[in-house]
């Protein structure tokens, strides 16, 4: 009783330590799970902010892409004006589009023919003449508030070609949209502040109070570095020291950066810690209350009745307890149903054993009686034989009926073997070649002095479709071992030896062996010829049925018949056969 004490207080822990393993997954699972929702929401409030870094970045490209197209119109235009109407013209043109802060045009050497507002502006610095022949490329390039309004702006130039040459200039500066309010109210509403530098990190214009922004830039880095990274959100601290998160935008042929500044405060954990905190609680404490609920109600709950039906078991594998006398008493409902399956399960198993039980008791009666019957009716046959043999006038006919008759005999013995086996599948070939041998020994000479068979044989179990050629094979060849045999001298008996042997591998040897001299039978009994007759083409076919290999051996002293096969398992014969 102690030993199922222990045992079951084993039982006990594991069980607890199996929940406690089955209930933790839930926190870690409820962790990651409210991980990975953080940080999918964190993300998807990324995105959504780089969105709004991109479209206003498409929008500043915008109107620069069609400030371009208006260049080019303007060019083309200004080749038309003189120089008393070129500056009305200009104004007049800014006035009918209020997208546009100035508007100029300069001749091939840089200098301003007019302006939309008057003032003369060196152009030579922001286009450089080139060679005949050479396109200048177009320029689009920041400029802070007080050069070209009240507004930073972008100035826009391109060159005017006459055929292959460079007549002029004409520009256009395009207010930043970063300065307007809706913009500035939807930037501070996301906690975001977007600014735009030039590629030496001067500010043209922000969202938010300058100085502000600039204190929130990345430290120890350039807008040239923050190009490399175009597209792909970086952390980095700020010139204030704080950590920000960055996603920088090159405009139109990266004369400028366009950059999205937010706090990320407390780093990636900083903001999802309460919520791991308590995400990690529910299930600690859940498992707190599984073991304790398993200490107190595991024992009376389950385990008394798991013991029980394991004890029954047990028993039931013993032969110690019937179909039908498991009993729980108050089990859950549960463990009840496993007590009625169980019960269920050894009525049926008794019911299935004992019609198999019956079932072999019958078919192993009904096979014991067909091999009675067999060998009564081969026996009846041989008998029928002998008396017709006793009847029979001429010398061969006898001899005939006597061949026939003792292997009628050898297959009767068979059967007979084969009833007496407790298993009735195989047969001892040993105990059959003894019994043949003893049979057929009354044709021999009984005086030991004329005739001694010695027999070595090895227990070697064999189905009958093999026994039953062997048998057939003995029978012939101890018949010419009797009709042949002879003493070797007057002082000597002549000698039949029959081995049976077999190795490891279940390779079969037979040997029958007789001495040569004068012979023991007399004419009529025996026929001195060589063994060319039926004998001969019936032991041909036993071998060939055992798939066996024979030897014979033949000299002035002693006659052997060797026969080597190998042992085969039952094989059943193919449909129809």
């Amino acid at each position: 009783m102690s030993i199922e004490y222990r045992f079951f207080n084993k039982l006990t822990v594991k069980l607890l330590g199996l929940l406690s393993l089955a209930l933790l997954p839930l926190g870690l699972i409820s962790l990651y799970q409210t991980y990975q929702l953080l940080k999918e929401a964190q993300d998807l409030n990324i995105a959504s902010l780089r969105g709004q870094v991109f479209e206003v970045a498409a929008d500043e490209r915008l109107s620069i892409e069609r400030a371009l197209a208006v260049t080019k119109g303007l060019g083309i235009a200004g080749k038309f004006l003189t120089e008393e109407n070129c500056e009305a013209e200009m104004a007049a043109f800014i006035d009918d589009n209020p997208d546009y802060s100035f508007a100029s045009l300069a001749d091939s050497g840089g200098e301003m023919r007019c302006s939309s507002t008057g003032a003369q502006i060196a152009f030579s610095r922001i286009a450089t003449p080139g060679p005949d022949g050479v396109r200048l490329p177009i320029d689009v390039r920041p400029e802070p508030a007080g050069i070209f309004g009240d507004q930073p702006s972008f100035l826009v130039s391109r060159p005017v070609y006459s055929g292959k040459r460079t007549s002029g200039y004409a520009a256009l500066a395009v207010p930043v949209t970063l300065s307007e309010d809706s913009l500035r109210d939807f930037s501070a509403e996301q906690g975001m502040r977007l600014a735009i530098l030039d590629l030496e990190g001067t500010l043209i214009a922000a969202t938010h109070d300058i100085t502000e922004v600039e204190a929130a830039l990345p430290d120890q880095s350039a807008p040239k570095d923050w190009i490399a990274l175009a597209t792909d959100r970086f952390d980095s601290k700020a010139v204030d020291g704080s950590d920000n998160s960055y996603l920088a935008v090159p405009l139109m042929r990266n004369s400028a950066v366009l950059i999205g500044i937010w706090a990320q405060p407390g780093g990636l954990f900083g903001s999802r810690l309460p919520w791991l905190t308590t995400a990690l609680f529910v299930p600690m404490l859940m498992w707190l209350t599984g073991i304790v609920v398993a200490f107190f109600g595991l024992q009376k709950l389950v385990i008394r009745h798991v013991k029980r039906l394991r004890l029954a078991m047990r028993q039931y594998a013993e032969g110690a307890l019937r179909a039908g006398q498991l009993n729980l008493g108050n089990a859950p409902e549960e463990l009840k149903d496993a007590e009625d399956a169980f019960n269920r399960m050894a009525l049926n198993l008794d019911k299935a054993d004992a019609q198999r039980e019956q079932d072999l008791r019958d078919k192993e009666v009904l096979l014991r009686e067909v091999h009675h019957r067999v060998k009564n009716n081969l026996q009846l046959i041989a008998s029928i034989m002998n008396m017709q043999s006793r009847k029979a006038r001429s010398t061969e006919t006898r001899r005939a009926l006597a061949g026939l008759q003792r292997r009628v005999r050898g297959l009767a013995m068979l059967h007979r073997s084969i009833y007496t086996t407790p298993e009735m599948t195989t047969v001892n070939a040993a105990d059959m070649i003894a019994a043949m041998v003893d049979d057929m020994s009354g044709l021999a000479p009984a005086s030991p002095k004329l005739l001694r068979i010695e027999t070595r044989l090895s227990a070697t179990e064999l189905y009958p479709d093999q026994a039953v050629p062997l048998s057939m094979l003995l029978s012939e060849a101890l018949t010419n071992a009797l009709k042949y045999a002879g003493r070797p001298s007057d002082n000597d008996p002549a000698l039949i030896s029959i081995v049976l042997e077999e190795d490891a591998d279940g390779k079969t040897m037979l040997r029958v062996e007789n001495t040569k001299g004068a012979p023991l039978l007399p004419d009529e009994e025996g026929d001195a010829s060589e063994i060319t007759g039926l004998g001969a083409q019936l032991m041909t076919a036993f071998v060939s049925q055992i798939d066996g290999v024979s030897e014979i051996e033949n000299t002035n002293r002693y006659y052997r018949l060797t026969v080597t096969f190998m042992r085969r398992d039952f094989e059943l014969p193919p449909h129809g056969a």
